[in-house]
């Protein structure tokens, strides 16, 4: 056999590795996704042990969602430390004591300290990470496709007809679907994704059932589908070089990826009212229903409320109160935290802030205001 025949031949048999961008993006939010599994991938791509698909629809989603998946994540840093600098409530015994004062005074540290985090997270990202160095070396080591009109044709078709793997207002899975079935269904192949357009109805571990199909008819090809990366490129690591095995089994935990704002509901049989803050401005003021839900914004819930950026709030919200007369002057405090420009650690540092009463006009030290439920 000719060389050339010989390696056209082991082209064909090398098996093809598609990652999804909600992968790429993990690297950039709060996910269980480590360094490890991206650096023994770029080995095995350097050794031509894998062959990695980079669709043209993937790479402009990593472009154009990257800055957004690092702002929301820096938002959620933020949103769980406050959280915690607001999570205590003392009864009123001890509320005024001496030792409560140093709490009180301990918290605003830890909100100087926040600000000082977050100037960390900002100067991480002014400059190119070691992360999105690491992605851009595995891009160039991909084999890169475009999709053409037939491929949009195709995609948009399916996507009229409401067939995986699309969403409700995209058909970007898709176009990338049509493009892998265009190009590289002569060659094996792995996907792994979190969304879960992907996966069978009812076995999450399994392709999709149409697509399977499509893909069965289309080639004799094997594919498979996975949401860790780390599961996905063991089997072609050496024995020493295998990624440990409790990196691949946080990596099957992870959450499903999903749109940013969107917002799941469990463990509840009746109407609950939802924090504001738990959902994108458009949605703010409007009814979403679930089955046998209907969810209403409002000051707190009882369930568990999750988006892949957005962690289950506090059960209630703390209320400020006049220590005169015990009128609720939550939005004065909030208009001297906006005015501080405190946003950050939605807290104010100086106790002696003055907060003046909307209903009885008296003004008090911020120290003295009253907290509650």
């Amino acid at each position: 056999m000719s060389r050339k025949r010989k390696a056209k031949k082991e082209k064909k048999k090398q098996i093809c590795i598609l990652i999804d961008t909600n992968i790429y993006l993990d690297y950039f939010s709060m996910s269980s996704a480590t360094i490890t599994s991206l650096m023994k991938l770029l080995g095995l791509l350097k050794k031509r042990r894998l062959k990695l698909i980079l669709i043209k629809q993937i790479k402009d989603e990593y472009i154009r969602n990257k800055k957004r998946v690092i702002y929301e994540t820096r938002n959620e840093i933020l949103k769980q430390i406050s959280r915690r600098l607001k999570s205590i409530q003392l009864p009123p015994p001890i509320r005024y004591s001496k030792e409560a004062k140093a709490v009180r005074k301990s918290i605003s540290e830890l909100g100087k300290n926040l600000k000082e985090l977050l100037k960390k997270y900002d100067e991480e990202f002014e400059k190119k990470t070691d992360i999105e160095k690491l992605i851009e070396s595995i891009f160039r080591k991909a084999e890169y496709a475009e999709e053409n009109d037939a491929i949009i044709q195709r995609a948009y078709t399916r996507y009229l007809k409401g067939n995986p793997p699309i969403k409700r207002d995209s058909y970007g899975d898709a176009i990338i679907w049509e493009t892998v079935l265009d190009k590289f269904s002569n060659n094996d192949l792995i996907i792994v994704t979190n969304d879960k357009d992907w996966y069978s109805t009812y076995d999450k571990k399994f392709l999709n059932e149409l697509l399977l199909s499509e893909w069965k008819k289309k080639t004799k090809c094997k594919i498979k589908i996975s949401s860790s990366l780390a599961d996905s490129i063991n089997p072609f690591l050496a024995m020493k070089a295998k990624i440990k095995k409790e990196i691949v089994d946080e990596e099957k935990a992870s959450k499903p990826y999903l749109p940013s704002g969107y917002v799941t509901v469990s463990g509840l049989n009746d109407s609950i009212a939802v924090y504001p803050s738990a959902f994108p401005p458009g949605m703010l003021g409007t009814n979403i229903r679930y089955p046998g839900l209907n969810i209403s914004p409002g000051f707190g819930f009882r369930g568990n409320v999750e988006s892949p950026y957005i962690n289950p709030w506090p059960t209630s919200q703390y209320r400020y109160r006049c220590p005169n007369c015990h009128y609720d002057i939550t939005e004065e405090v909030n208009k001297k935290i906006r005015e501080k420009n405190l946003l950050e650690t939605l807290i104010i540092d100086d106790e002696t802030e003055k907060i003046k009463c909307s209903n009885c006009g008296k003004e008090f030290d911020y120290g003295d205001v009253k907290m509650g439920y």
